[in-house]
């Protein structure tokens, strides 16, 4: 989920007048600007996914932190119902996402085969492997992998 989703979200929450919606997804808006500032050209599903986990764990303590003072809880068991529904979603969104790309990306057998073709066709180094393989793959291999498998083969295996 990105910012511009969040913020149609907040909104459609604001004009329905659902202020624990509203004020959870203000404050995620706001947590997830300041780290798109603080950390630019980081993937924005990601900087939501880290907001929503810091929220939620601030959340929690200061859910426990008034129950202990035995103080009335109802509005944070409101939003933090609210935000743990919006981490749900946004979890199995990403692991969606991620399925998708996984589904997209070269077998560790393809893989091999490419790095040893490109080997094959002058590629003496690791630079040139990787080069080679960026040139013809894209972003559709791990490139952990494709880096140890390189390595391997370029040192004779």
């Amino acid at each position: 989920m990105n910012l511009t989703t969040l913020k149609a979200r907040h909104l459609i929450a604001r004009k329905e007048r659902n202020a624990p919606q509203a004020a959870v997804l203000g404050r995620v808006i706001g947590d997830t600007e300041t780290q798109v500032k603080n950390r630019p050209g980081t993937d924005q599903g990601a900087l939501v996914t880290g907001v929503l986990a810091d929220q939620l764990t601030a959340m929690l303590r200061e859910r426990a932190q008034l129950a202990g003072l035995g103080r009335d809880t109802a509005r944070v068991d409101v939003e933090l119902a609210v935000l743990q529904a919006l981490d749900t979603e946004v979890r199995q969104e990403q692991a969606r996402v991620d399925a998708e790309r996984l589904a997209r990306q070269l077998s560790p057998e393809a893989l091999e085969a490419s790095v040893r073709e490109a080997v094959g066709g002058g590629a003496t180094d690791l630079g040139a492997v990787m080069k080679w393989l960026k040139e013809r793959h894209g972003g559709t291999y791990d490139g952990r992998l494709a880096s140890q498998t390189a390595r391997r083969i370029l040192a004779g295996g």
